[in-house]
């Protein structure tokens, strides 16, 4: 299930309440579902078995939207157990060094929710371009510099990647797998 944030707005067919999403989450845990990490996605991805009612919650971190996270995913998560993997966008817009500056998202607390369990962190690239327009050193460079900032401020292997826009051609997805990314997503795919 993507997500990217609890109060998204594209249009009137394309949208999120926070009242629906907590709902969502009630309803899984209700119903018995597994939240699967990145780590057990990737399993998956290479045929590895995963529990028969699994599923993947994600979000796409785009914008900074730090108080909604602080308010309203992660104490979901932590109240129905659930697990989830964030697609971040590294831009300085959006993720920092310092904590506390308005609604931007620190390393330091990423980091503490992950290792609290709660979420895994991936690479949704760097400055959300559409990689079927962008140049193929241009994808390289984003994905790759992306996918080594994360590891190195979080302290785990990046396994995921989201394309912005969701959009995706077979030339990105051989740079993406030449990265060493185990699984990447876009759109229905």
């Amino acid at each position: 299930i993507e997500y990217h944030n609890p109060t998204f707005l594209l249009s009137d067919e394309v949208m999120m309440t926070p009242e629906w999403f907590g709902d969502q989450l009630r309803w899984l845990s209700e119903n018995g579902y597994y939240t699967l990490s990145s780590a057990e996605l990737a399993a998956f991805v290479q045929g590895q078995p995963v529990p028969q009612k699994s599923v993947v919650l994600s979000f796409d971190i785009g914008l900074p939207k730090h108080t909604e996270y602080t308010e309203i995913v992660i104490p979901a998560l932590r109240q129905y157990g659930m697990h989830a993997v964030v697609f971040l966008l590294v831009s300085e817009n959006v993720i920092g060094d310092t904590c506390g500056l308005g609604e931007t998202f620190c390393w330091e607390e990423l980091r503490g929710w992950a290792e609290e369990g709660l979420i895994s962190v991936e690479s949704h690239g760097i400055w959300h371009v559409d990689y079927a327009v962008m140049s193929v050193e241009n994808q390289r460079w984003d994905a790759g510099q992306s996918k080594a900032i994360i590891e190195e401020k979080i302290g785990q292997p990046v396994l995921g990647f989201a394309y912005p826009f969701d959009s995706s051609t077979a030339e990105a997805q051989r740079v993406v797998a030449s990265l060493g990314y185990q699984y990447a997503v876009a759109g229905f795919s």
